[in-house]
């Protein structure tokens, strides 16, 4: 009996021919035919215009090797959609000798199909011209539903899709009718978007944003996306550019802005269509980023795209900044932006709102006046040495309050021998849940907890440790600082993360008095310096410094 393997795909929206479908009815093809099928090959949810299918890629190197006879297929569009790629995809499989089966009545080894070439040509041109059609139909139905108010399309980051049901039809179910979706602000996920457009604004870098997100653990766009794999973990320099050239974080809704175009024997690629084409309505229901934000990551991308629209911003578009994000009016608590390329004033202010708060600050000034006493006074030998003695108060507190519960260590301490015993005899007679590494790793967690409930050791070689990690910690923290300071943008970058840590994510400006300088209100974040070590430092300092405004 001849051998012979069946090919199968189905697109996801595709379901008169599912592939459990194809597979059966190309079985009992191959069982009328006396050919035993040795393998299927089965493609779910890919496009047929995809060349890069991996069980149709593993198809075609098993034929090169001829390791079967016959191919069998439901038709000759589950082979691909992509007529030339077909026709080369048949003439290989024919230049190995293969017999290739159709259920629609394509046979390689019929000796009356001597135009099977034209044949071949007329089908691959008949289901390519069905992806046109299919293309032309989603379009038209997807702008009625732009027409009637809805949304077309994915759910963009910062956005909650929501189902919009009839009022008066139901379904076969009994349940109402969707008619469409329209998308409401995520509000946890508006404040990212936020502060990527602020931060943008002031003179970060995309890649910075995307490493301080990440850093941060942030759950990225693609975070919850159906994938098998993805192109990378967090988030990409690349999907904080498209946000921010997204209007709709502004509150303009654009369709038919875009198309997808596949060059040959490649991957999909987004193309703008012609303008006379583009729809936009005005949605401020949906806007995100306040305008006078919109507007300045606008400029810097303009800059970076080497078509300045805005000269002020040309010298300082690329930078990135120490105090970018950080700077809120103590007034209205809007963010100081740049109003200039050397000068931050209130965000409010620029975007025309009322804020008595007119003072402009220079950026390189603000950034001396503000963190150079961080460098030389906050993280001084003098204010970490007392942040140690206050630590050792504390552990010293920490361990008078473990010795005063002596009292009830004993039994805690019975009852993890009663669990350790148990385990023990799990471990001898075998479990059938748990392997033998596996009891003995909880088994020794067991028993260091134990360990710990009889001394204080632990206690103290914890607070032994970070004791002599606070002063290097200190230094590498005025390290960067002092290198960022310097001017060099790379290091700014680096030194910024920094600033953030200590300094927390906002520092309030507010005019004193007289009103021709501001003051600056900034928490210090000790705890960044003592990431790791048991039990509360305390939360901080807070200190007021004066910066000049011209």
């Amino acid at each position: 009996m001849s051998t012979a393997v069946i090919y199968v795909r189905a697109s996801t929206g595709e379901q008169v021919s599912s592939c459990e479908q194809q597979v059966r009815e190309c079985t009992e093809k191959a069982k009328a035919l006396g050919l035993k099928v040795s393998q299927v090959y089965k493609d779910q949810g890919i496009s047929g215009a995809r060349h890069d299918r991996p069980e149709y890629q593993r198809m075609l190197a098993a034929a090169g090797n001829k390791e079967f006879g016959t191919l069998l297929l439901w038709k000759q569009s589950r082979l691909g959609r992509d007529q030339p790629e077909v026709e080369r995809a048949m003439r290989r499989l024919e230049f190995h000798g293969l017999r290739i089966v159709t259920l629609d009545g394509y046979d390689t080894s019929a000796s009356t199909l001597k135009n099977r070439k034209l044949i071949r040509v007329v089908k691959g041109a008949m289901d390519e011209a069905y992806l046109d059609d299919l293309r032309d139909d989603t379009l038209r139905g997807q702008t009625d539903q732009y027409l009637k108010g809805f949304w077309c399309g994915g759910r963009p980051y910062g956005y909650k899709l929501v189902e919009v049901t009839s009022k008066t039809e139901k379904d076969v179910y009994g349940r109402w009718k969707r008619i469409g979706s329209r998308l409401e602000i995520d509000k946890e996920q508006a404040k990212i978007v936020r502060e990527i457009f602020e931060r943008y604004a002031h003179g970060a870098s995309p890649q910075r944003i995307a490493a301080d997100l990440n850093v941060r653990e942030v759950p990225s766009p693609g975070s919850a996306w159906n994938r098998k794999a993805r192109r990378c973990a967090g988030w990409a320099r690349s999907g904080v550019w498209q946000m921010l050239r997204n209007p709709l974080y502004s509150g303009t809704y654009y369709w038919k802005k875009t198309q997808w175009i596949k060059p040959e024997g490649g991957r999909r690629v987004a193309q703008l269509r012609k303008r006379d084409e583009w729809m936009s309505r005005p949605a401020p229901e949906l806007a995100i980023v306040k305008p006078a934000i919109w507007k300045l990551a606008q400029v810097r991308l303009s800059v970076n795209n080497d078509k300045p629209k805005d000269k002020r911003l040309q010298s300082g578009g690329r930078a990135v900044y120490l105090l970018s994000g950080l700077l809120r009016c103590g007034e209205c608590g809007a963010h100081f932006v740049l109003d200039s390329a050397t000068h931050y004033r209130c965000g409010s202010v620029v975007d025309g709102k009322a804020c008595d708060n007119d003072i402009r600050v220079r950026r390189d000034v603000a950034e001396e006046v503000i963190l150079r006493p961080v460098v030389n006074v906050l993280l001084g030998k003098d204010v970490i040495a007392e942040m140690a003695k206050e630590m050792r108060g504390y552990y010293a507190e920490r361990m008078t309050e473990l010795r005063a519960k002596r009292a009830t260590v004993p039994a805690e301490v019975e009852e993890l021998d009663r669990r350790i015993a148990r385990l023990r005899d799990r471990l001898k007679a075998g479990d059938p849940d748990l392997a033998a590494d596996e009891l003995a790793a909880i088994i020794q967690k067991a028993e260091a907890k134990r360990a710990e409930l009889l001394a204080d050791q632990p206690e103290a070689r914890r607070m032994d440790k970070v004791l002599h990690a606070l002063p290097a910690a200190a230094e590498q923290y005025r390290q960067q600082i002092t290198k960022g300071l310097q001017g060099n943008a790379t290091e700014a970058g680096r030194a910024r993360i920094a600033v953030r840590k200590l300094l927390g994510d906002q520092i309030n400006l507010l005019p004193a008095k007289g009103g021709k300088h501001l003051v600056a209100h900034l928490e210090f974040q000790r705890a960044a310096l003592v990431a790791g070590a048991v039990g509360s430092v305390g939360s901080g300092g807070r200190y007021r410094i004066v910066s000049v405004s011209h």
